[in-house]
């Protein structure tokens, strides 16, 4: 009896919502543990990557997936974000945005593919990188029209059930990359079946999520569309605009001749996005309980503050972690990656405040004030994009790291302000 007492006290904190701290344990176990699985996953068809095929096609690989990146955001736009805090406030609504969610990606889906075509054609320097490219786009777009139904599951707080899906995508992206690198060890068989694995997970999604929700009408509702358009907008301008602060140097590195230092400057960056997982995964977890709280100054405050405090914590046990591990960390992709160390050291004093930005970032969309953190996002661009610009060409592109940093610190600062603004104009009650 004892034993099973046992086991269903830990059945029913991994799978059901009972109080605050557990529902947000819950859903954050689940959501790193299937982000984690998946980044693994990817990560040894990286490391393959970088080992088996050296770094002259690591740099190609890092390339072609910044420059689908930045158009996959079209696809994005910022309309999982916004279906996430819409339901939180209106459970009612999933099926009508699940039908017009989809509808309205598979339009821009076809918009981001012209505009691709269009790209490939003007800029000669990546022609030779155009069938990866178009594999890349495709497999990044039914990923993310996959990623979209997974949103489904995260009003309700249902965090185990993404998970499934997730995991289930991580594990057959493996499978189908590695079984046919062994056959054709080139970087269109790893596209290819990065593109094959995406269409198997995204019908399996749609079949999953449309049996969970039990969604019986499937009806176009244009003006909702275009309303739903409108409101993704800031969410849409917003990942953009992180995109030119933080990916776009990839890019700019390369335009300027400094082929050699992309995968100097990657590697490291790529180990700290892994590490963003965590705040990611926290921000989705807190981020139900911020908008329920968004009425309430000082149930607010104490759910923003416990919110930063495990933020902080995660942030300052990686920093020492970089620091004292950092030769064998970056010997993982191979030996020559080591002399990125200095890259490594500067990007990991970043980590407190990128920490920081998720809290307060967060909070802004929870307080529906995301026009706001646009407009931070927007200044901050520029900012990063000219000093890359004037740096990049005259100096060693370490400065690429060290502007990086600069963004991230006048980004924590400009959320923090607003939000301070913000949330003094919640009405005011007591915290029971």
């Amino acid at each position: 009896m004892g034993k099973r007492n046992i086991f269903k006290n830990i059945s029913d904190f991994i799978f059901k919502n009972s109080w605050f701290k557990q529902t947000v344990a819950k859903n954050s176990f689940w959501l790193l543990f299937s982000e984690f699985l998946a980044r693994v996953f990817t990560f040894l068809i990286s490391l393959w990557v970088s080992n088996k095929l050296w770094a002259n096609w690591f740099w190609t690989y890092t390339f072609v997936m910044s420059v689908v990146t930045f158009f996959v955001l079209i696809v994005d736009f910022g309309i999982g974000s916004l279906t996430f805090r819409e339901l939180s406030k209106h459970p009612d609504q999933n099926e009508k945005y699940f039908v017009n969610g989809i509808f309205l990606k598979l339009i821009l889906s076809i918009v981001v593919f012209i505009a691709v075509y269009i790209y490939t054609k003007i800029d000669g320097s990546i022609t030779a990188y155009s069938l990866l490219i178009f594999l890349f786009l495709w497999h990044s777009i039914l990923t993310n029209i996959s990623e979209f139904l997974r949103v489904f599951f995260r009003p309700s707080e249902k965090m185990e059930r993404e998970a499934l899906l997730k995991i289930i995508n991580g594990f057959s992206l493996l499978v189908f990359t590695l079984i046919f690198l062994c056959i054709a060890p080139t970087l269109q068989s790893v596209f290819l079946w990065y593109l094959s694995s995406s269409i198997v997970n995204l019908i399996f999604s749609i079949i999953y999520v449309k049996k969970y929700f039990k969604f019986k009408s499937f009806s176009i509702d244009y003006q909702f569309i275009k309303e739903l358009l409108k409101m993704s907008i800031p969410f849409c301008l917003g990942w953009l605009f992180v995109f030119f602060y933080s990916d776009v140097n990839i890019i700019i590195l390369k335009y300027f001749s400094w082929e050699d230092m992309v995968w100097y400057f990657s590697a490291p960056y790529k180990l700290l996005t892994y590490i963003y997982i965590l705040f990611n995964t926290l921000s989705l977890s807190m981020f139900k309980k911020l908008v329920d709280a968004s009425k309430n100054q000082d149930r607010f405050k104490h759910i923003l503050n416990v919110f930063l405090k495990y933020n902080i914590l995660i942030a300052l046990v990686f920093v020492v972690i970089l620091i004292l591990w950092w030769k064998w960390i970056l010997g993982i992709y191979w030996k020559e990656f080591v002399s990125s160390y200095t890259i490594l050291l500067i990007l990991s004093f970043i980590l407190p405040f990128k920490a920081t930005s998720y809290v307060y970032g967060s909070s802004l969309t929870a307080l529906s004030k995301e026009y706001i953190r646009l407009y931070i996002q927007i200044g901050v661009a520029v900012v990063s994009v000219t000093l890359n610009i004037i740096l990049i060409p005259k100096y060693w592109p370490m400065w690429v790291a060290i502007v990086l940093a600069i963004s991230e610190i006048l980004l924590m600062l400009s959320y923090l302000l607003f939000t301070r603004k913000y949330t003094k104009q919640l009405p005011q009650n007591s915290l029971s």
